[in-house]
């Protein structure tokens, strides 16, 4: 009964700090009609705002935590108040959900959780080493006011810190099951982006795949313990969902904010990322979309603060640790120096090849031919070309949303099977191709479902 009472205060806690503060300037921005939207975007801009602030206060500040905090809540009282002097967005959101669809919508997030605090309510163990290290750096944020380890990203911590520090909970009970509420996060932000293509119930059937489908276990075991990887897989739907959303002005900010956000707390993802969005808009280009000129040069612009900030943090690694961290990401490729031989460099006979040099190369090699075994060989390969069919017609239909899907599931396709845009040390695509596919079912089971469940609505 402790583990079912800690686990309900610990995604309580988190909600509390990371959405009910920007709750109202979210409410602002949302387009006219989406309600439902705003949990989520309030959601994202205390991870981006907790996130960011984090990263540089534990890169260049590094005091008490208690002021970090401070400033964090400062900050959304003082843009609540100054909120209302602003105006509220203009766009209409089309074919916005009905009661019905909401509803379903509460029960899936919640299943989503439920089904991700199964282990954790089982087991006292956090499940991977992963969680182990982020309970350490929890701590020490708590503590110090820093990570004891600058060689990576920060700001996920800082998030996990922010309601143990707020209401001074133990840090274990919220990497124990802190998991289960980015599980729900992420199955929010895939349901308001299955649902943008102009298919209302593409979104709940892509949440519900994403939140207790057994086939998607993979997915579902990032729930156990907390890693950063799992604050990744919540932004990078809505990455996507701000990107095809040109018709919302607002969405243009939020992409560059969510981008940073992954900047600093899961960078190889933002990298991986980044085929997807090129492939997409060069097939803008091709099917001469309007003003898709105007609109690669804007989303490139808004990618740049992200970039800035990932390329200033790789800066900041220096000497062995820098060797070290070059050797992990290419799998030895780039061999670090031991450090006898680093305090003689005279020993050395030649020169090494340059680390950036092939940093590039092993993100652009092959890895791999397949998964392994020819029946999963067989079936990546179909729902490849399913993924294909679908990028046709987004391009026939003119349908931006459908178009992307098709790219995303087509790249993530290429990364998972072959290693290709991932490095060595690094190649997380998998996750990526299973969000894209429990979209990809959203959409097929959207053309089969709808009429039953529209005529269910209309009783209510």
């Amino acid at each position: 009964m402790e583990e079912l009472v800690q686990a309900l205060k610990m995604m309580a806690a988190l909600a509390v700090t990371l959405v009910v503060p920007p709750l109202v300037p979210a409410r602002r921005l949302a387009p006219r009609g989406a309600g439902w939207m705003v949990p989520l975007l309030a959601l994202a801009l205390g991870c981006v705002s907790q996130g960011v602030l984090g990263f540089f206060w534990d890169r260049l500040v590094r005091g008490p935590v208690r002021f970090e905090v401070a400033l964090y809540y400062g900050f959304w009282i003082v843009a609540t108040l100054l909120s209302g002097w602003m105006r509220r967005s203009e766009t209409n959101e089309p074919g916005a959900p009905g009661r019905l669809e909401l509803r379903l919508l509460v029960l899936i997030v919640a299943g989503a959780a439920l089904v991700r605090s199964l282990h954790p309510l089982a087991h006292a163990a956090l499940g991977q080493s992963d969680a182990y290290s982020h309970l350490q750096f929890i701590r020490w944020v708590v503590a110090d006011g820093m990570i004891h380890n600058q060689i990576y990203p920060p700001s996920f911590t800082w998030i996990m810190a922010l309601p143990a520090a707020t209401f001074g909970l133990d840090p274990y009970w919220l990497a124990r099951f802190g998991g289960a509420f980015w599980g729900a996060g992420l199955t929010f932000a895939l349901f308001a982006l299955a649902r943008c293509g102009g298919l209302p119930w593409a979104g709940l059937c892509a949440a519900a795949l994403a939140a207790f489908c057994p086939a998607w276990m993979p997915l579902l075991k990032t729930g156990v313990g907390v890693f950063a990887n799992q604050l990744g897989l919540f932004l990078l739907p809505l990455i996507l969902l701000f990107y095809i959303r040109s018709d919302w002005k607002p969405a243009l900010g939020f992409l560059v904010a969510v981008a940073l956000a992954l900047a600093s707390a899961v960078p190889m993802m933002l990298i991986s990322l980044m085929p997807v969005l090129l492939a997409d808009r060069l097939l803008a280009s091709a099917a001469r979309e309007s003003r898709w000129w105007r609109n690669a040069v804007v989303f490139g612009l808004a990618l740049v603060p992200a970039f800035v900030l990932l390329f200033w943090q790789a800066e900041r690694i220096q000497g062995i640790h820098r060797d070290a961290t070059m050797e992990i990401v290419t799998g030895g490729a780039v061999k670090a120096a031991p450090q006898a031989a680093a305090q003689k460099p005279e020993v050395r006979k030649a020169e090494p090849p340059n680390a950036h040099v092939v940093l590039v190369k092993n993100f652009l090699s092959v890895k791999r031919k397949g998964y392994g075994n020819p029946w999963l060989n067989l079936a990546g390969g179909g729902l490849a070309l399913v993924f294909l069919a679908a990028l046709a017609l987004g391009i026939r239909r003119k349908n931006a949303a459908l178009r992307l899907l098709g790219v995303w599931g087509v790249v993530t396709s290429i990364q998972a099977g072959t290693g290709v845009f991932q490095f060595t040390g690094y190649q997380r695509e998998g996750w990526s191709l299973l969000l894209a596919t429990a979209w990809l079912g959203g959409v097929i089971a959207s053309g089969i479902i709808p009429s039953g469940l529209e005529g269910s609505e209309q009783k209510l």
